[in-house]
């Protein structure tokens, strides 16, 4: 997962293929993300530009992969990770 998270924080990865490559890899059991990603939706996922230093913690050893793991599953839990609300900035 270490090669994901290095080139999503070097924006070679967007937000959607960052989670995408936790379902695909990490065992559900693990985290739960609680939304299918498509071909449609996966660039339009938002994860907050300050999540980037909680991944960078854990590249450096600072943060335990249980932490990074509970970290990503609290900002889905609270939605902090997600899809835009479609039409807020539409009258």
């Amino acid at each position: 997962m270490q090669p994901v998270v290095v080139r999503w924080i070097n924006g070679e990865f967007t937000d959607g293929m960052l989670i995408s490559g936790f379902q695909n890899i990490v065992d559900k059991k693990l985290i739960d993300i609680p939304f299918e990603l498509t071909e449609k939706n996966i660039d339009k996922l938002n994860i907050p530009e300050w999540v980037k230093s909680v991944g960078k913690g854990w590249l450096m050893g600072m943060v335990s992969d249980q932490m990074f793991v509970q970290n990503l599953q609290y900002l889905i839990d609270k939605k902090i990770i997600s899809f835009p609300i479609e039409g807020v900035n539409e009258i």
